[in-house]
């Protein structure tokens, strides 16, 4: 019985060992396109119809102001630490990197996701207006406009 435990223990950590190697040595990097998809589904933001592509995903984090130092997303293009250090910055997050030039790969981006996914999940999902003030749209589900701004609180009313 102890034998057959101790087996079993040491293939376990033998299995985590490699796969340890294995994601250490993994150069995987991410597209800009794919990284904005990750984005913008950990954004809380409702799915476009058909879900998030590279192409809607850009487009929506654009229009929030969130988009690589060229100004556009390119779908196709990789992702390196200089973009993903600007855009987290845009977000108001002071994140740093040494190699601003080394690619991000699918690991360091989900990484980066978990490190702050309680601050994605809030981010508010907001669109600048023509005279650069913010505004959020509020969509009731009912009728075909939005609902209008709520209603100030009063004393009778919180």
């Amino acid at each position: 019985m102890i034998r057959k435990t101790m087996v079993l223990t040491l293939a376990g950590l033998a299995l985590m060992a490699c796969s340890l190697l294995w994601a250490a040595n993994t150069n995987d990097p991410i597209s800009q396109g794919d990284f904005a998809v990750l984005l913008a589904s950990n954004l809380k933001a409702p799915a476009p119809a058909g879900g998030w592509t590279p192409t809607s995903a850009g487009s929506f984090l654009s229009s929030l102001g969130l988009s690589p130092l060229s100004g556009t997303w390119d779908p196709a293009a990789k992702m390196n630490d200089g973009n993903l250090v600007h855009i987290l910055r845009l977000m108001g997050q002071p994140y740093y990197s040494p190699e601003p030039d080394s690619l991000v790969t699918w690991g360091k981006a989900y990484a980066v996701i978990a490190q702050f996914n309680d601050f994605f999940s809030t981010y508010p999902v907001s669109a600048r207006t023509a005279s650069n003030d913010t505004t959020t749209h509020i969509y009731t589900g009912m009728g075909a406009s939005s609902a209008g701004a709520p209603a100030p609180a009063s004393p009778s009313r919180p």
